[in-house]
């Protein structure tokens, strides 16, 4: 028993060390990737101190997982102009991390996907850019937040807005608010628990926005109508609405 220990203790010190080795060679090769785009970069007839303060920062984005899986890789980067690569660390380091957004979705955040448009003592409005904003700050009983298929249907005819309560509690059914707004301008509500309104309690205090449509093109004929919208839809619901509309549509030609 004790020899058959022994035998396990010494297999697994060395997996160990090889787990170890394999690590620190790693680690020497990304700081051998490191300092080949350092060299490029300053090649390129960039200041030293420049190239090294935004590679730091890169690892630093990169160690927080703040940067996606498409853009990590510092050899792709190293093949670019390095005013690209600060672009890009400037950006990121702007943008506030989706943990302190989920954290305090309430509060002012320069968010990706989504750009600011008014607060007021009691809300702040986003209009919602792409489904990475409306997934960020978006009501979990909508299905343009846990569908990104249904988000980018409904985005191709419809502007989208997110007004969200600084105050009220999660709870609450005027939490979070999505306005919706056709490309003729008709405007649709729908309240945190996924009720549809045709228009908003003035007593909510609301900040006064432009409510525009930034779609310019006429819907085709299989693409759900902002006022079908159905946020809490799953997939085949919403398929089985649009099938039957479009074969209304094509017995009445």
């Amino acid at each position: 028993m004790i020899q058959k220990l022994n035998k396990n203790l010494k297999i697994t010190s060395s997996l160990l060390k090889v787990l170890s080795q394999l690590i620190r060679q790693t680690d020497w090769d990304i700081i051998g990737d490191f300092k080949s785009v350092e060299k490029k970069f300053i090649e390129q007839g960039n200041k030293e101190e420049d190239v090294k303060k935004y590679l730091n920062l890169f690892k630093e984005l990169k160690d927080k997982h703040r940067i996606a899986e498409e853009h990590r890789d510092i050899d792709v980067w190293g093949n670019k102009p390095f005013k690209d690569f600060q672009t890009f660390v400037d950006t990121l380091s702007e943008t506030s991390s989706k943990t302190s957004i989920k954290k305090e979705p309430h509060k002012k955040h320069n968010i990706e996907g989504a750009t600011f448009v008014t607060e007021n003592e009691d809300w702040i409005v986003y209009l919602i850019d792409t489904y990475i904003g409306s997934d960020l700050l978006g009501s979990r009983n909508w299905c343009t937040v846990r569908k990104k298929n249904l988000f980018e249907s409904y985005a191709k005819n419809n502007t989208f807005y997110y007004i969200l309560s600084k105050n009220k509690d999660k709870e609450d059914v005027w939490y979070k608010i999505a306005l919706t707004v056709d490309y003729k301008g008709g405007k649709y509500f729908w309240d945190n628990n996924n009720k549809q309104h045709l228009s908003l309690p003035s007593s909510l205090n609301i900040p006064s926005f432009e409510m525009k449509c930034l779609v310019k093109k006429k819907p085709s004929d299989l693409t759900p109508r902002v006022q079908d919208l159905r946020f809490g839809l799953n997939d085949d619901d919403n398929r089985d609405d649009y099938a039957l509309r479009a074969s209304i549509k094509r017995s009445r030609k």
